[in-house]
């Protein structure tokens, strides 16, 4: 039994992935990457709704109908969740899904662009990797034209729309004879240098149940409140231990120097739901483990949990898989993603040489057997040509070609059969008087008219210049 999910890219474009029932989260990415021929996996996940609205993150090794309640086909959203430094990505396809993202999250205001010019500088590099250079960028300036519409990228950021594009196409125009992916990877290079970078939000609340917005980034934690100013920031230095509680994330610092309220060094946040604060959880963990550790901890990798049934199970089979579901679905680190994803281009380029090489062999080995064929027709054609030759021989000279061939029409044999008989009867009679001329026995007389008719036989296969008697008898002996 199999069911369908549909997976969406940044830019609105859907993937339906067909799955077996018991098929986890790296499969259905597997798929969809596979697609995109796209080798950094580790830099993506799959995002769902829950039932109360939170975005959370299909864990990849866990099976997917049983993280996603209700019936299929399952909705999820193909998004970046690690983001690091352009220069860290290998494949042009990468990018190009990096700059949809960033591109999503400026429209939305997740990410966060404080500075106007900065601003206008993503959007002209936007719109350049979206379609090139303009020409005329006055027609572009109204939403809903057939061409690009610059107002739709900062119509929700500023009340001043018509200024901002305009200075967004007026930058756009600076842009010209520039390729679309140098402008994608000049916009990653502008957007990693905001402090908002790489940051992932979830919505809580603190101890005193005011509404704040937890960002979890590369450097550590950054709490804001509900206008976006920071409140305090905790690096992952500071962090000692984070625990799951419910619908609460405890995080144990190493000094006591928190703002918070909570006294001494542990700080504590509340979710919406269970689900979020497992999400919470597992951001913190899993963005530690890869922005900040050389390689993935055992304790990360194999932390796993079970449920009723597969508990109970485990009581008599400790190694039963039933029930069992991990925390964490991170597999490598920055470094080792970019290491192993060099080794296996690496490894790529070599097999494609030795593809190659293998041709070029086979295409040799093909012309010489080419070669070999065309030599052997050649010997054929030429022992048929000498054949040939021999057959247009005469056999009487040996040294000479036919000249002259005898071909009769149905007419002309019974004229040739009454010559022939005439002259038989001639050579008959002469040689009869010749042979009592000479006083020969009847079969010398025989033999004698056999001699001159073989002579008269042989004259006719010569050619038109008939041969004399003596040059006849020197050929036959």
């Amino acid at each position: 039994m199999k069911f369908l999910c549909l997976v969406s890219q940044a830019n609105g474009i859907v993937h339906k992935v067909e799955l077996d029932q018991k098929a986890n989260g790296q499969e259905c990415l597997d798929v969809v990457f596979q697609r995109l021929q796209i080798l950094e996996v580790d830099y993506f996940g799959l995002e769902y709704r829950g039932s109360k609205g939170e975005q959370l993150w299909l864990n990849m090794r866990n099976r997917i109908d049983q993280q996603i309640s209700g019936p299929p086909p399952y909705s999820l959203l193909l998004k970046v969740k690690f983001f690091v430094p352009p220069h860290s990505l290998l494949q042009e396809a990468t990018r190009h899904q990096f700059c949809l993202q960033i591109k999503q999250d400026i429209i939305n205001q997740i990410l966060h662009v404080p500075d106007k010019d900065v601003l206008v500088t993503i959007s002209a590099l936007i719109a350049q990797s979206e379609i090139g250079d303009a020409s005329n960028p006055a027609e572009l300036l109204v939403d809903g034209a057939s061409a690009y519409p610059y107002t739709s990228l900062v119509q929700n950021l500023t009340d001043n729309v018509a200024d901002l594009a305009e200075q967004i196409a007026n930058e756009h125009l600076k842009l010209a004879g520039m390729k679309c992916s140098s402008a994608e990877y000049k916009m990653l290079q502008v957007v990693s240098k905001l402090p908002h970078y790489g940051m992932v939000f979830h919505e809580g609340k603190n101890c005193e149940g005011q509404n704040i917005q937890i960002g979890v980034g590369p450097k550590g934690l950054e709490i804001f409140d509900e206008n976006f100013v920071t409140i305090e920031n905790i690096n992952f230095h500071m962090m000692q231990l984070a625990t799951l509680a419910s619908r609460c994330v405890f995080v144990q610092l190493n000094k006591p120097n928190s703002t918070s309220c909570e006294e001494g060094s542990t700080i504590g946040f509340k979710l919406v739901s269970q689900k979020a604060a497992k999400a919470l959880y597992r951001c913190m963990t899993e963005t530690h483990s890869f922005y900040r550790c050389d390689t993935v901890r055992s304790i990360v990798s194999t932390q796993f949990c079970r449920d009723l049934k597969g508990t109970l199970v485990s009581l008599f089979n400790e190694n039963t898989s039933l029930g069992k579901s991990y925390i964490f679905d991170i597999k490598r680190t920055s470094r080792e993603v970019h290491d192993h994803v060099r080794r296996k281009l690496y490894m790529m380029s070599q097999e494609l040489n030795d593809d190659r090489n293998s041709s070029t062999g086979c295409l040799a080995d093909e012309k010489a057997q080419i070669n070999k064929d065309e030599a052997e027709e050649v010997e054929c054609l030429k022992q048929e040509l000498h054949t040939l030759r021999v057959s247009f021989t005469c056999r009487v000279c040996m040294d000479a070609p036919i000249s002259t061939v005898l071909c009769p029409t149905e007419k002309g044999k019974n004229k040739i059969i009454l010559i022939l008989f005439f002259f038989s009867f001639i050579i008959f009679f002469f040689s009869l008087s010749l042979s009592l001329s000479l006083s020969l026995s009847l079969s010398q007389i025989i033999l004698t008219h056999f001699f001159f008719l073989l002579i008269f036989s042989l004259s006719l296969l010569l050619p038109s210049n008939l041969l004399s008697l003596p040059s006849i008898l020197s050929k036959i002996l």
